[in-house]
Parts: structure tokens; sequence; C-alpha cells
């Protein structure tokens, strides 16, 4: 009998769950819904984080939320189960029982887990240290108080927008580049961003822009209504910004673009630069900076800095240096190229001539100030050799603001024929970078963003840019439409007899080149990234004196047969046509010293015996 009670009472625990089955399934379609309810929260705060201010839920969260799903889907396999079982079947029912009971804690737990005390998502945004190349700030005293100015309205509740105007040349970006990197460090906004708008902007490439230093893909829309909203969001999502608009030339609305207007609920801060202060007024700028130009000391001060501090200037020349620097106007980009192309410059009659020259240099030239066109013209004039202002010219041809690879650019400097003389390649490079670092050294460039495997850029500053292209279109030998939407090659025969180099880069309208264009003396042409999709076949009949050819990053399909007419051409750069499928004969081209084919899509290609190194 003591044996019959004992496996009574094992029988009585085992069937224990099958007992409060239907109890324990109530009790489980409670928890579930209790916990659905928690996740619930939880995901509408990560949405509204996410869209408010960028920020990314945590792995913790993320695990949480999948742990969540699983038991769910558990819970669920085990419901259909017992709807499915027969009451028969006591054991497979008795284990389904044990599962409810199990999944009852398992639920309980993932609620009581589902508190995240310490916040549900990291930032993406908060902490960036990407920061610009630090650029030494001229005029302590005038340039300091520019930036006090500056950061106070930024620390202002009551100002959302504020327009920082000056002449060109006076330092504007470099005091923005400053504001930039303070507050990207000191994390007083979740995303600082930097938009360089330029003279040749419009609504779409303002857009465009923007698009590209958010981190967002408007490829897929058109319209520009579209694209606004998306930026309003992607902005939206980044919270509190700050974002800075370099060198404006005209007005946009805002709420057109795609920029949320600026209030105390977003504590948002936008601020442009410009020449114009009736681009701060249309921009409804909340406060107006102007950006003084240096005093007369500072002046002084940073041309003896140009000059070289173990240089020191004779009784005799120095009353006439300072006259040199006076025609500068207090403008430090007048100052730091004049002051270097004087460098190491001993002669008073050399200095007197300079005075001269200063003077006289005023510009005929459209589009130009006065005063600072006749500190750059100076410097251009003074550049060590012909082939340094050539060069300097050429760098023209690629867009304002445009990081320039030095290779790729001294690559076209030689199939150009700038180094004809130089037959080794290697010995062409060298000399290419002696003259980039020349051109640095009188200031006429600037040192680029370094790029990954150590690639180096320099960059045009958009003054020295507009004095370049000044000059060209003066002399009718370059025509230069980049980042347009001039939509055709120049057809003007009057024109294109004397051009010899023509740079279209992303003008986005040029779908089809279809004119059969004279060129005689043509040597660059450089279409890359232009939007070109077709080539007429007659295209390059009559432009035998070509020699660089870029026409990487377009949508091509083919290449003409007309390209065989090419004899001279020593660069043909095709760098991701990702459609173009064929070229013709290249047997022709004997000069042809650079094919670059990286990224097409190339099935068939006909032999040939020229020489070539491909890129």
């Amino acid at each position: 009998m003591e044996h019959l009670g004992t496996i009574f009472e094992m029988g009585k625990a085992i069937c224990a769950p099958l007992q409060s089955l239907k109890k324990n399934e109530d009790i489980l379609d409670k928890r579930i819904e209790e916990l659905s309810c928690r996740e619930s929260d939880v995901r509408a705060k990560l949405e509204r984080e996410k869209l408010q201010y960028g920020k990314m839920p945590k792995s913790e969260v993320e695990l949480w939320l999948k742990n969540v799903q699983n038991i769910k889907d558990k819970v669920h396999d085990i419901k259909q189960k017992l709807g499915e079982v027969s009451w028969t079947h006591i054991w497979l029912r008795m284990n389904l029982a044990k599962e409810v009971e199990k999944k009852i804690k398992e639920a309980v737990e993932l609620k009581e887990n589902g508190q995240f005390q310490e916040g549900l998502v990291v930032d993406l945004l908060v902490g960036s240290t990407e920061t610009f190349p630090p650029i030494k700030i001229v005029g302590e005293t005038t340039a300091l108080k520019n930036l006090q100015k500056i950061e106070e309205c930024l620390m202002d509740d009551e100002v959302g927008k504020i327009g920082v105007y000056g002449m060109g040349g006076v330092g504007k970006t470099t005091i923005m580049t400053h504001i930039h990197n303070k507050f990207m460090k000191a994390g007083t906004f979740n995303s600082v961003i930097w938009v360089t708008v330029s003279k040749e902007s419009d609504l779409k490439e303002l857009q465009d822009r923007l698009s590209k230093a958010l981190s967002e893909d408007l490829s897929n829309y058109k319209d520009a209504l579209c694209k606004s909203a998306k930026l309003f969001e992607a902005f939206n999502r980044r919270g509190k910004f700050l974002l800075i608009l370099d060198d404006m030339w005209s007005t946009f609305p805002l709420t057109r673009v795609g920029v949320p207007e600026p209030n105390q609920e977003n504590k948002c801060k936008i601020v442009w630069t410009t020449r114009s202060k009736k681009v701060c007024r249309g921009m409804c700028s909340q406060r107006t900076i102007k950006v003084d130009a240096l005093t007369k000391d500072e002046s002084w001060t940073l041309f003896k800095e140009k000059l070289g501090t173990d240089f020191v200037l004779s009784p005799e020349i120095e009353p006439i240096a300072k006259d040199v620097v006076e025609e500068c106007d207090g403008l430090p980009l007048g100052i730091i190229t004049v002051g270097a192309a004087m460098r190491g410059v001993d002669d008073i009659r050399i200095w007197r001539n300079a005075l001269e020259d200063l003077k006289n240099s005023r510009p005929d030239l459209e589009g130009l100030e006065d005063d600072v066109f006749s500190c750059l013209r100076f410097s251009f004039d003074h550049l060590k050799t012909q082939i340094h202002r050539d060069c300097f010219l050429y760098c023209a041809l690629y867009p304002e603001d445009d990081q320039i690879e030095c290779d790729s650019l001294i690559e076209k400097w030689m199939a150009d024929g700038f180094f004809d003389e130089i037959e080794d390649r290697e010995k062409g490079f060298d000399k290419g970078y002696t003259v980039i670092n020349d051109l640095k050294d009188a200031c006429m460039l600037e040192k680029g963003e370094l790029g990954d495997f150590n690639r180096s850029f320099v960059r045009m500053h958009d003054l020295l840019r507009d004095l370049a292209i000044a000059i060209t279109r003066k002399s009718r030998q370059f025509v230069v439409e980049v980042s347009s939407n001039v939509g055709k090659f120049p057809r003007d025969e009057n024109l294109m007899d004397d051009v010899i180099r023509v740079s279209l880069i992303h003008s986005s309208n040029i779908e089809l080149l279809s004119c059969q264009s004279k060129c005689p003396k043509l040597c660059t042409l450089l279409l890359n990234g232009s939007g070109l999709g077709n080539i007429d076949h007659l295209f390059f009949e009559h432009m035998q004196n070509l020699r660089v050819l870029d026409l990487s990053d377009t949508d091509i399909t083919c290449l003409p047969q007309s390209l065989s007419n090419l004899v001279n051409l020593h660069a043909l750069l095709l760098r991701n046509c990702e459609y173009l499928t064929m070229v013709p004969s290249l047997v022709q081209l004997r000069e042809l010293r650079v094919l670059d084919l990286t990224g097409t899509a190339i099935e068939i290609f006909a032999r040939w015996n020229g020489q070539f190194n491909q890129s």
C-alpha cells in the first residue's frame, strides 16, 4: 500500500500541469499581451528617436526585440499544437503544458528586461570628430572679433539664421572653418553640416549638394518637390543641427530647398557666407555680421610672415614694401599671394616695379573686384615660368571647390604636352609634383584632403579660379561650363576655331553629342560626369589635334568610329563607364599613352599595335 501511495503522488505531480493547463493558457495570453504592449512602446520610442534625432537602437535593444518576436512565434506554435492534439495523447499534451509554464516565466522576464533604464538608442551623429584641416586664422584682433560675434549668435536661442558677408578674399570661409571645427568637437549640436554653394548653383545643384552632405541618396527623385520632402525628413532626423552654407550668390527659400526653418523649439542654426549684404537680407538673416578687412598693422604682420621669418627688409625697401601691402587693401588672400610672390626678393628695383604693377594692374576683366584682382593678377604674372602659369590655368577646368587629385591632374598635364621635353614617365610625374609644390608655395593652390591609399589632392580658391577663368576667357582659349545645365556642346565656329581646352565636367543635361564640331586647335576635352549617353559617329572628325579625352563616369555604351581620327590622342580616360561594351579600332592612335578602362563593361577590344599604360 505504501508503494501504491508513492506511485499515486508521482502520478499526481506528473499530471499537475495538465490539471492547470487551461488556467495557464489564460495567464500566458495575458503575459504575452503585456509583453506586446511593452514592445509597441519600445518600437514607438525608437521610431521617434530615429525620425527626429537620427539615433539608432542599441544592440541589446535589437536583441531584446528579436527575443520578443521569438517567444511570440513559439507561443503561437504551442497554442496551434494544443488545438490539434487530442486529449487521448496525454503525454504529448503534458509536454505542451510544461512548455506553457516555461513560456509564462520567459514572458515575465522579457517584460522586466525591457525597462532599459540607460536608454534605448545610441547617437551616431554626436561625437563625430570629422573636422576640416586647420587653417591658421590671420589678424588676431579683427578675426577674433568676427569669430566671437558669430559664436555669440550661435549660442543665442533667439537667433536661428545668421548672415556673414564681406568682400572676396577677406577670410569668410577661413573663419567659418574654425566655427565648424569648434562646434563639431563641442557637441553643442547633434550634427554640423557644411555645404559649399558656389556661383553656379541652382536649386537642383544645391539640393544635390545637401543630399551628399547628409549621405542621402536622392538619385531616384527627379522632382524638386520630392527632393525637398526627403531632405526635410533627413534634416529632422538629425534633430538640433548647425548648417553652414558657404559662398552663397543668390537667395533660396529654405522650405523649397528642403531645409527646416530654425526656431526656438528645434534650436537649429543656419549660417551662410556671401559677398553681398543683399543676399543676407533676401535670406531673412536674423543677425548680419560683416567680416572686416585686416587693420594696417595686421596686414603688415601677415605680409612679413609670408616673406619669411628669416628675411629682413632693408631700410630702403621697407617703406616700399608697406606701400605694396597698402595696395592689398587689408584682404588676407591678396596679402598672402603677393607676399609669397615677393619672398626672397632683396632688390629695390624689383620692389619698385612690383608696386607699379600693383597700382597699374586694374581689371579689364569682368566680374572681379579691383583690389583683390590687382593682387591676384600680380601673383599670377610673377609665377616662376610660363609652364607654371599654364598649369595654374588648367586647374580652372575643374568645378569650383573641387578636390583635384594630383596624379590625375599631372597625367593630363603630361598628355596635353606641358612636359613634352621629358620622355620618362616617372620624371614627368616628378616635374608635375614640383610644379604643384611651387604653386602651393606661391599660395595659388591649396592643399586638399588626403584620400585613401595616400592619394593627394589640391584645391583652388574660388577667387583664384575666377581669375583663371577670366584670363582664359579673354584669350578665347578655354570654354568652361562645369556643373551647369548647358545641355549641348558649344557650336559657335568663330569661338571654337581658337579654343584649345573645353570642360563640361558634371554638366548634367548633355545626353547627346550630335554636332560635327570643327575644333582644329582643341587639345583637351573633359566630359567626365556629364550625363552623356551618346556621341554622333562624326563628332571627332575634325579634332585631329586632341590629346586628352576624358569620358569617365558617363553613360556611353559605345564610342564612335571617328575616334580613330584622333591620331594625336595621348590619354583616353573611360573610368567607370559601366555601360560601355565596345570601342572601335585604336590601331591609328599611335600616340596613345594612357588608356583607362577601369570599371567598364567592355566585351570586345580590337587588337592594335600602340604602346600604352592601363591606369
